[in-house]
């Protein structure tokens, strides 16, 4: 049986080494998770399945995330990312701009489809995730839209394109 002193001369030597295992960041535990989603459903996924996927005491997964919901917040996130605002024109007119919002944002989701049903009923609470929003209502402002009419815009137009999205990935 091991002793104190040798547990902790065994664990510097592997943090000293570099051959332990890599440390948890939040980023790569919410990769982990939509990796697990894309492969085998977004029912599949669980802390447990988690851990399993990244080699750790699922219970790890629980110092950057209090519980599954905060997980699926940054799931949700990560693919709200994938939303490449880039490729904008501001030289085009609003509602050729809103065009290409949607097919980018089709795109983003259908680049994920098993986190549609996710991303449908969460709602937006992080920076990153509220980027593509904050782009959207610019547009219709500067369109001339009043605030409250950008707002129930963006919220239609993000209900219509999930929608489309949730129906292409049932013909599939």
């Amino acid at each position: 049986m091991e002793s104190k002193k040798q547990k902790k001369s065994t664990r510097r030597q592997v943090r000293e080494s570099g051959s332990a295992r890599p440390s948890l960041t939040r980023e790569g535990i919410v990769q982990a998770a939509l990796k697990i989603m894309d492969r085998d459903g977004y029912t599949a996924l669980s802390m447990r399945r988690l851990g399993t996927e990244l080699k750790v005491d699922p219970m790890a997964v629980y110092y950057h995330f209090p519980n599954k919901s905060a997980l699926l917040d940054g799931v949700v996130e990560l693919v709200m990312s994938g939303i490449d605002l880039g490729r904008d024109d501001p030289s085009q007119t609003a509602l050729e701009r809103l065009c290409r919002a949607a097919h980018i944002y089709r795109e983003a989701l259908l680049a994920h489809p098993q986190a549609v049903q996710i991303s449908a009923v969460r709602q937006l609470n992080t920076p990153a995730s509220l980027r593509p929003v904050e782009f959207l209502l610019e547009i219709l402002l500067g369109a001339g839209l009043s605030h409250t009419d950008s707002v129930t815009f963006v919220n239609i137009f993000g209900r219509f394109v999930r929608g489309v999205v949730l129906l292409e990935i049932r013909e599939m």
